[in-house]
């Protein structure tokens, strides 16, 4: 099934513009520009080359529209190291650093650093938090792992500054079955010298042990020292294993009580077409209608629309309320979400606010830049209006071993103001070629350097405007990318 339910997640991040919203979109200001670091080509050491590319997210920016431009809110600034990478909400990052705007520019607020295993597993998660002058720790999150990766145990610390030490907060125990899904997850909290249970949840699947047909939440009792039993929900497929109901029941008096549910149903193509949502009526010991979702598809299983029903129960049937549209590009990206509402004077659905993408050559957003209908009939931004943009890099996925590579790079100063240096140190003296690009791969200037073993070229930037840049070092047989920041 190709669905729509990631908007909420893709929304989360961004910045970097692109075609007609340049003109209205204030980009960030030399205090954001600062922070941003050299980016390197990660994964590629002496003796190496690259020979598979991907990119990743390193920088994210929040903007919202002040009837004039969209301007800074807040943004965030990625780091990291090897291969890893990320896109925007499933990054695996070293550090991280988080920006508001405040009077002057932007202004730090909090910083994170991760840690994994030779797995790739998240072992730790530490924040700082920006106190007028410095960072000071104020959280730290601790993961372990079973022999086949699985999840074994979370436990989330605060720091206690008076006593100079991490304090547990909650702590998190997993089981698994042999097809690797959780079967029992079980909560615990600190009470200043020991772990309390708190809630368990426990998972039943099918014979298959990958299709969940039972979720039981459990409270613990302080008094009985036992679990009670707390709520439930249950699960049924079809034979293409799609879920077709969710009955929710809460436990009441000893009993199981029901409490809300929802029927799905399905085209051939598996695709999710509507979603019923019931609310269970104590007095008749029915269930009653209260919401529906109509989706619908192309031929090839993308979600054109979503359309949102409630029940009216006065004239016994569904009345539209809300709709969806979404439209996409030739390779399937998400490229417009217009949010309507149903007009009962004119019966018709009339548009409200939308949102509009854009993507780089990897397929990945670049900018999300929300709208407002005017009632003169064209989109305009108003001041409720976000708009969220994203900066990526290049990194190395796979390397080779050269015999005549870049030993070492540094670009400087970060931010350039007047002036690049490159200074440029190989193994084997050669020719090379330093370009300057764009965050959408143009190239800016270009300079060509001699064959020898060390080089220092100085290039002007005074005539290149303000902004993130890509600086790429080509020799006979190696190749690196760093980003820089101009900020006059």
């Amino acid at each position: 099934m190709k669905q729509c339910f990631l908007l909420i997640a893709i929304l989360y991040c961004g910045w970097c513009t692109t075609g007609a919203q340049q003109s209205i979109v204030k980009m960030p200001d030399k205090y954001l520009q600062a922070t941003i670091k050299n980016h390197s080509q990660a994964g590629v050491s002496s003796g190496q080359r690259t020979t598979t590319i991907s990119s990743r997210l390193i920088a994210s920016s929040e903007h919202y529209f002040d009837g004039t431009v969209y301007a800074a809110y807040d943004s965030e600034h990625l780091y990291y190291s090897d291969m890893r990478g990320g896109g925007t909400y499933d990054q695996q990052y070293d550090s991280a650093l988080d920006f508001v705007i405040g009077p002057g520019g932007y202004m730090p607020q909090y910083r994170y650093v991760q840690t994994y295993d030779a797995n790739n597993n998240m072992l730790t998660e530490e924040g700082f938090a920006w106190d007028v002058t410095k960072y000071l720790q104020y959280n730290q999150q601790l993961y372990t792992y079973n022999a086949d990766n699985t999840k074994a145990t979370y436990i989330d610390q605060d720091w206690d500054s008076v006593a100079n030490k991490w304090t547990n907060t909650l702590k998190v125990l997993y089981s698994h079955n042999s097809a690797h899904y959780i079967t029992l997850e079980v909560d615990q909290t600190w009470d200043g010298s020991k772990w309390n249970n708190s809630y368990q949840y426990i998972y039943t699947y099918d014979a298959t042990g990958k299709i969940q047909t039972k979720t039981v939440t459990q409270s613990w009792n302080k008094s009985t020292k036992a679990w009670d039993n707390y709520s439930q929900s249950l699960l049924t497929y079809d034979a293409s294993n799609n879920v077709i109901s969710e009955v929710y029941q809460m436990w009441i008096g000893g009993k199981w009580v029901n409490s809300s549910e929802y029927l799905y149903t399905y085209d051939s193509l598996n695709d999710y077409l509507t979603e019923i949502e019931n609310k269970w009526n104590t007095s008749t010991n029915k269930w009653d209608h209260s919401e529906m979702y109509v989706n619908t598809y192309d031929a090839s299983g993308y979600q054109l629309s979503r359309t949102y029903k409630t029940w009216i129960s006065w004239i016994n049937n569904w009345r539209n309320n809300g709709s969806d549209l979404y439209g996409y590009d030739s390779k399937h990206n998400f490229l417009a979400d217009t949010t309507q509402n149903w007009d009962t004077v004119s019966s018709k659905f009339v548009n409200v606010s939308r949102f509009v993408y854009a993507y780089n050559s990897f397929d990945e957003m670049v900018s999300a830049i929300g709208d407002t209908w005017n009632v003169g009939g064209f989109w305009k931004p108003v001041p409720s209006n976000e708009a969220y943009y994203y900066y990526y890099e290049t990194y190395a996925t796979a390397v080779e071993n050269v015999s005549t590579t870049i030993d070492n790079v540094i670009v400087y100063p970060v931010p350039a103001q007047n002036t690049l240096n490159v200074s440029i140190k190989w193994n084997q003296a050669q020719p090379f070629t330093i370009g300057v690009y764009d965050v959408q791969g143009r190239l800016i200037k270009q300079t060509n350097g001699p064959a020898a073993q060390s080089s220092l070229i100085i290039i002007p930037v005074p005539e290149i405007p303000s902004g993130n840049y890509f600086v790429t070092i080509k020799g006979d047989n190696a190749q690196i990318t760093k980003q820089v920041v101009i900020a006059h």
